[in-house]
């Protein structure tokens, strides 16, 4: 439509009179590109596209400046600035939205399959379980066919009492090659993999268990989620209402004389199970 407006006014402006085309007189350069409506619009379409030459290759504006003068040329340069820079541009964006918005939800959907493969999650947690029981429990049984569900009961009942201290455990983060590779695997931060001792040991214990190891990655796995932070949210305040309640029955019998006396009790660190910290 925007075309079609301009062509009409650069017919009506540049075009032959209609004296001259009902008598057949000889038309001039400029007047041959603006003929006639639709070769107007061929005309101002290839200007839209930087071809605006004559049929001898001259630049057909330099032709309207000198024989219609500088008002059809800036009127010219005006369509062209709106056509390219307004129009174009607009155009260009919604194709890049679009083309991106679909290059996102393809990858977000190849992640979340790749979040939800059990065989994935299962292949690299065995190796990080195996690489740390090789260093803390070297005399368990042979475990490489832990991922595929080759181990007793009795094994499993080993594995989930061993204990992995945190100095062991960042030794093993920061060089071992597998483990970091598992990690990747498994969609876990690089930047992360320096605290990982201290957001899976969330009672401070000074040592990882196996169930906290496997519930922590877990956990942690993708881009942080909007959920995550409601949840840790609601946690907090149903802690703060159960402490609320302890306080008010502890000073309904009175056995709470300040605010700022409690007791404490710290976890002894568990001993280490056979664990070996090489320096890396």
């Amino acid at each position: 439509i925007f075309v079609y407006v301009a062509s009409l006014i650069f017919r009506e402006g540049l075009g032959p009179d209609v004296d001259k085309q009902q008598n057949g007189g000889t038309l001039d350069v400029i007047e041959e590109l603006f003929d006639t409506v639709p070769r107007a619009m061929f005309t101002i379409f290839r200007c839209s596209f930087g071809d605006c030459s004559t049929r001898g290759g001259t630049p057909l504006f330099e032709h309207v400046t000198t024989q219609h003068g500088a008002f059809w040329s800036l009127l010219y340069g005006a369509f062209l600035f709106v056509m390219v820079v307004g129009l174009f541009n607009v155009i260009s964006a919604i194709f890049v939205e679009s083309t991106i918005a679909s290059a996102t939800a393809a990858a977000d959907a190849k992640k979340r399959r790749r979040l939800e493969n059990s065989h994935v999650w299962a292949q690299n947690i065995s190796t990080i379980l195996r690489v740390l029981l090789q260093r803390c429990r070297p005399d368990l049984p042979d475990f490489a066919d832990l991922d595929q569900g080759n181990y007793s009961e009795e094994m499993l009942k080993e594995i989930l009492k061993v204990d992995f201290p945190k100095e062991v455990f960042n030794s093993i983060m920061r060089s071992d090659q597998k483990v970091q590779q598992a990690l990747e695997k498994l969609d876990i931060s690089p930047f992360d993999y320096r605290y990982l001792s201290d957001i899976l040991d969330y009672d401070n214990g000074g040592t990882i268990s196996v169930r906290e190891l496997v519930v922590g990655l877990k956990r942690i796995r993708g881009e942080p989620r909007r959920g995550d932070i409601v949840a840790v949210d609601l946690m907090v305040r149903s802690i703060q209402t159960r402490v609320d309640d302890i306080w008010q029955s502890m000073r309904d019998q009175g056995n709470f004389d300040g605010l700022g006396q409690r007791n404490s009790a710290v976890r002894p660190n568990t001993p280490g199970t056979g664990c070996i910290l090489e320096s890396v």
